[in-house]
């Protein structure tokens, strides 16, 4: 069927965005994909989309919150198996100027996008160790990189540290054969672009050189590729996905 047939792969942030748009993908390639989101209706809906395509199951999950991770993934192992991938894609955004971000802005933010991956990296290691394979890849974004638009400085500081957590992965992992990368889009057509306007998005556009956002498709494909055995020598690596709006 696909690079991923009898695989079974986590995603998070699966009841939307560019989780749904991963997670569907991967069920198309042939893997087995366990949905988790803190999004409990939404995450039962897109299952049952995807339910005649192939196997898989739904949990909700606050990422954030390690025994609700550590449960999930037991489980996916009891119902779909070994777990060989995770794509680390939950996440939230937040644009604020940087002394308007209280307390509570902050830790929410570092709370889902940088604590979240790093406990389901945790829960989810033991088993690949086991196993003695397994790939990893985080979405981090263009504003980890570089200034970007419509971002607050606490959304770019999860991210950034992110792409560190990837690294530093990486490395303690890669004698087990585990792979771990990340992903680092540009604005894409998502749930989290439908509140900017028309304006807002045609700027964001001229900064791209394609001249245009990201497909969900463009981003899944990507992450995909770092999932699948084609990318069996890349670890520790950002695979920029911007249409040229960062070239490093």
């Amino acid at each position: 069927m696909g690079d991923l047939e009898g695989q079974v792969v986590v995603v998070t942030g699966a009841a939307s965005g560019l989780g749904a748009a991963i997670a569907e993908t991967a069920v198309r390639q042939g893997a087995s994909v366990a949905l988790l989101d803190l999004d409990a209706g939404g995450l039962h809906e897109f299952a049952k989309r995807l339910a005649h395509l192939g196997p898989l199951g739904a949990w909700t999950v606050d990422v954030a919150a390690y025994s609700q991770v550590e449960e999930a993934v037991k489980e996916v192992g009891q119902r779909l198996g070994p777990i060989a991938a995770l794509v680390n894609c939950a996440g939230i955004l937040q644009d604020a100027f940087v002394t308007e971000v209280d307390d509570s802005d902050w830790d929410r933010m570092l709370n889902v996008n940088l604590k979240g991956p790093f406990n389901c990296i945790k829960a989810i290691l033991p088993g690949m160790i086991k196993h003695r394979c397994g790939s990893i890849v985080n979405i981090a974004s263009l504003g980890a990189k570089s200034s970007w638009s419509f971002t607050g400085a606490h959304y770019c500081a999860s991210k950034a540290g992110l792409i560190g957590l990837t690294k530093q992965v990486a490395k303690q992992v890669a004698e087990h054969n585990i792979r771990v990368n990340a992903v680092a889009p540009s604005t894409a057509r998502t749930s989290m672009t439908k509140g900017r306007s028309t304006q807002q998005l045609e700027s964001i556009s001229q900064r791209i050189p394609l001249g245009r956002l990201a497909s969900p498709e463009d981003v899944a494909m990507a992450v995909l590729f770092l999932v699948s055995s084609k990318a069996s020598f890349i670890t520790g690596y950002t695979l920029d996905v911007n249409g040229g709006a960062y070239m490093d």
